[in-house]
């Protein structure tokens, strides 16, 4: 009496559900394996120094110094396209506006390179500084920037300093960089890059 027909209706859609889901994911992945054979090929060589963060006095030349060095190491191992540096690979920041050249950075390393540093431009009269992401040509000119939009607050920005100064007495460390309003990718190439 209490018996219950089983729902065959709704497995059945299921199933079917299943089954035209795993075919597009197929198909989809097809796709997107199909064009990354066909599009062209990039060699990226990476550079992160492994530095103690205590020795304040000298993290910017050291810093700096180092991924040099690496640098050069991993450019004698083979051919690279572009070589990446962190954020903090060069302490002591850009002053903008781009083109810039960029040699006292990349000396003489013959590969473009992106690398993030501190930039500061002009806009109406006041200077902006920003965290930036930086692509240094062949030919050790930066062309192409990356400002950073989402900042950390209390290390890359003070919230409601302007309403409360003393934060800034507080948080003695605190950068203050802008906000940049767009996000755009950087150009190389064929390639475009977008940085975190």
């Amino acid at each position: 009496a209490g018996h219950r027909s089983r729902p065959l209706a709704a497995w059945a859609a299921g199933v079917v559900g299943a089954i035209v889901i795993a075919g597009y994911g197929a198909a989809r992945t097809a796709e997107v394996d199909a064009a990354s054979a066909r599009s062209p090929a990039i060699r990226v060589g990476v550079v992160q120094a492994n530095l103690d963060v205590r020795a304040k006095e000298t993290l910017g030349i050291l810093t700096h110094r180092t991924h040099l060095a690496q640098t050069r190491r991993l450019l004698d191992e083979g051919d690279v396209d572009l070589v990446v540096w962190p954020e903090s690979a060069y302490l002591r920041g850009i002053r903008g506006p781009l083109p810039v050249s960029s040699r006292p950075i990349v000396h003489d390393l013959p590969v473009p390179l992106l690398f993030g540093a501190s930039s500061t431009t002009e806009v109406d009269g006041r200077k902006v500084k920003s965290n930036s992401a930086l692509l240094a040509g062949e030919d050790g000119m930066i062309r192409d920037a990356y400002d950073k939009n989402l900042l950390i607050p209390l290390a890359e920005s003070l919230p409601f300093t302007d309403a409360i100064p003393a934060l800034a007495a507080i948080f003695p460390h605190a950068e203050e960089f802008a906000a940049a309003s767009t996000v755009g990718a950087l150009g190389f190439g064929p390639w475009r890059i977008a940085t975190p």
